[in-house]
């Protein structure tokens, strides 16, 4: 949502413009700007905010604001549009807190004002959500062991295992859980976003894109380096959500996803850890892709169409599949020399050595059903029996015998989030009670 105002033009010799580029402007983009020839004003009134009720105070930020060259500047907080009235601490701080909120969204504008009257504005919003009962430690999934919780439920968080940790995902926040001392730390993201994607090199883990809380797709890269413990940013050259995010060699791959609603992206960046390089290239196709490695080949998958990349080779083959996803699909899970594509009722299954498809069908009819492999199990755990309609049930799949257990739990479960560590499968959060009640602890559980 950020929209950084300038005001006035850039100081010439810092920054080698010309005085009259300015008149260049498009108006759409300049109708806030006064020409003047020495000075840049920026208003920042910092990243949109999301919260659940009752927590209802937020602390806005415009330390971000500059002024080139430096002029004192004054402050102004002001509500534009939302359901209620919060309280502005001081609406001339430069920090302050604002508290108050009820359910709904909030716009604010932040003004910045230097000597002869100039100004720069810059708005936020702020997200308010309705409170959900939270059960604790209370878990649905049968024969499962309650470890800990967080410190309130959560839902459709991104989660990944890297170094020997979990880290969970949600908004701009991150729940790391250590398996060894059964503890949660937390640290915080750059920007609020959801849907983001999650991989790892071994060294490295990278958060990329998502989908921004107001509208419309992020592009950055939020990068944590287990070695040094820093914290560093990159941005995608194409900001989308429902990327593939992938490693394999010295490269890390953000492949497709929807740049909007209505837009796939058929763009790959490509971050090369050698050399410290981003480069880019095209899909042959656009779309939401799935991803495994089959063979020290890493495959892109949407549809009937795939794309590999080798990475001894560094050569990129198109092809097709040789049968057609279904609707879906929302994973790629190998397991014992097969890649499972998870999600809907048809599991269609790829036999590496062979090269060859079948499949078969889960018990239950399921939309979107989340999935995972453990000790030489495939396990499905809730999901959606029909449009947020949630399951009671919980299938395990032996490719040995090629059989489905089918078990029920103790009530329905949906957006929860899925690991396997050690042998164990790790259930976090989720929803239950049809979308009524968020989960907030973390269970385990050993499928036999």
């Amino acid at each position: 949502m950020k929209k950084y105002t300038l005001l006035l033009v850039i100081i010439l010799a810092v920054f080698s413009c010309r005085k009259n580029d300015i008149a260049n402007i498009p108006p759409s983009q300049s109708d806030t700007i006064i020409r003047h020839s020495d000075t840049l004003l920026v208003a920042n009134a910092g990243s949109d905010k999301f919260i659940w009720l009752p927590d209802s105070v937020v602390t806005f930020d415009a330390s971000q604001s500059r002024c080139f060259p430096y002029d004192s500047m004054r402050y102004e907080w002001k509500l534009i549009s939302g359901p209620s009235k919060p309280e502005i601490a001081d609406s001339h701080a430069m920090r302050t807190v604002v508290k108050g909120f009820v359910f709904g969204t909030y716009t604010f504008e932040l003004t910045v004002t230097i000597s002869g009257g100039r100004f720069a504005k810059d708005r936020l919003e702020v997200g308010v959500a309705a409170t959900f009962p939270q059960t604790g430690n209370s878990c649905v999934i049968p024969g499962a062991t309650h470890l800990t919780d967080f410190s309130e439920g959560r839902a459709d968080m991104e989660s990944i295992v890297f170094n020997n940790k979990f880290y969970y995902v949600s908004g701009d926040h991150i729940d790391i859980y250590n398996p060894v001392t059964n503890t949660i730390t937390n640290d915080s993201l750059s920007l609020l976003r959801g849907s983001t994607a999650l991989t790892s090199n071994g060294v490295k883990l990278f958060i990329a894109g998502g989908l921004k809380y107001s509208s419309g797709s992020e592009s950055r890269v939020d990068i944590f380096d287990a070695s040094s413990n820093v914290w560093s940013r990159a941005e995608l050259s194409q900001a989308r959500s429902g990327i593939a995010a992938s490693s394999i060699g010295d490269k890390v791959f953000f492949a497709g996803g929807m740049k909007d609603v209505y837009a796939a992206s058929s763009r790959v960046d490509i971050y090369d850890v050698k050399t410290n390089t981003w480069s880019t290239r095209e899909l042959e196709v656009a779309g939401i892709y799935l991803h495994a490695i089959i063979g020290n080949v890493l495959w892109f998958m949407a549809g009937d169409h795939v794309e590999k990349y080798d990475p001894e080779e560094n050569k990129w083959t198109t092809g097709k599949l040789g049968i057609k996803l279904p609707s879906f699909s929302n994973k790629a899970i190998e397991l014992d020399n097969k890649i499972y594509i998870t999600g809907a009722t048809e599991v269609p299954v790829y036999d590496i050595p062979s090269g060859s498809w079948s499949s078969f069908t889960l018990k239950e009819n399921l939309i979107l059903a989340p999935a995972i492999a453990c000790n030489h199990k495939l396990v499905f755990i809730g999901g959606m029996t029909s449009w947020f309609v949630y399951s009671t049930t919980m299938e395990i799949y032996d490719p040995v015998s090629r059989s489905i257990s089918l078990l029920k739990m103790d009530g329905d479960l949906y957006y929860e989030s899925l690991l396997t560590y050690d042998n164990y499968i790790y259930s976090a959060g989720g929803m239950t009670n049809q979308e009524n009640t968020r989960l907030s602890g973390i269970c385990r559980l050993r499928p036999n």
